[in-house]
């Protein structure tokens, strides 16, 4: 008798949750640059930001505008004593680069969290 409630049990839950929750919006390409990582990063966000509760809104928005200005600022420190301009403006790129891809990971990470609740 176990054995058919368990997996029925799992059906209706999974049936439920895919059911109850938006899909994570993803671009058709990977992600092999800044400009993908930023469309990426925007996508995950709006992704999170639409499936988190109301009353977590506001928190996540602060979060992600937080986390803003630490890349920004996490960045300009990387880069601070490159002195050739050229050389300079691709190493901030690289940075916001890295760190985006490690945001979203972390957001993607918050949506599958947040789906299973």
């Amino acid at each position: 008798m176990n054995k058919i409630i368990i997996p029925l049990v799992a059906l209706f839950f999974f049936h439920n949750l895919s059911a109850q929750s938006k899909p994570l919006n993803k671009p058709s390409k990977t992600i092999e640059t800044y400009e993908d990582s930023e469309t990426e990063l925007k996508l995950v966000y709006q992704s999170v930001i639409d499936i988190v509760a109301k009353e977590h809104k506001m928190t996540l928005i602060d979060a992600q505008n937080d986390w803003l200005k630490f890349r920004e600022s996490e960045c300009k420190f990387e880069i601070s004593d490159i002195t050739d301009e050229a050389e300079k403006a691709q190493a901030n790129k690289d940075c916001l680069f890295e760190l985006n891809k490690r945001r979203i990971k972390d957001l993607m990470a918050s949506y599958i969290i947040l789906r299973l609740k």
